[in-house]
């Protein structure tokens, strides 16, 4: 289990960092036959950044929630993420290519991604009681003081 740090504590970063959203909805649950194939690809792709951190790739997670299956990851910088995205030796390009040919004319399931480049001083976070989590973990996990007290003055540190 992860170690939970008591206390209040945020995310702090000197440098800007990329958060990347993906993730796929099944529009029609009873056609396995049709999301199959890129919820295994988007589940191997999990694996692959987990277990090989491609450079500049700082952590994330997958989730899954009622009729979707998506990742949260922290990169580096937006080079170290496309450079990844578009590596031919790298899971994502097939998947990418397959999931782009599938949606074309079928709306069986759909995708989603969102890419976000948050600047230090740009973002308030804060974790109660938990392990490292979240852009703290993938950043500085440092605890609250008077001066990061509230969203505001986080967001301006």
């Amino acid at each position: 289990m992860s170690k939970i740090f008591a206390g209040r504590y945020t995310a702090q970063t000197d440098q800007p960092i990329i958060v990347f959203a993906i993730g796929m909805r099944f529009n029609r649950l009873y056609a396995v036959h049709k999301w199959c194939r890129p919820m295994v690809n988007t589940l191997r792709m999990w694996r692959h950044v987990q277990t090989q951190h491609p450079e500049g790739y700082l952590g994330g997670y997958l989730n899954a929630y009622w009729r979707s299956l998506g990742m949260l990851q922290y990169w580096k910088d937006f080079d170290s993420l496309e450079k990844f995205s578009h590596d031919p030796t790298h899971p994502h390009l097939t998947a990418w290519r397959q999931l782009a040919a599938l949606t074309k004319h079928d709306q069986t399931f759909g995708y989603w991604r969102e890419t976000y480049q948050v600047a230090p001083g740009t973002s308030g976070a804060i974790y109660g009681s938990m392990p490292r989590f979240g852009l703290a973990a993938a950043t500085q996990h440092v605890a609250i003081q008077e001066s990061t007290e509230d969203a505001r003055r986080r967001l301006k540190r």
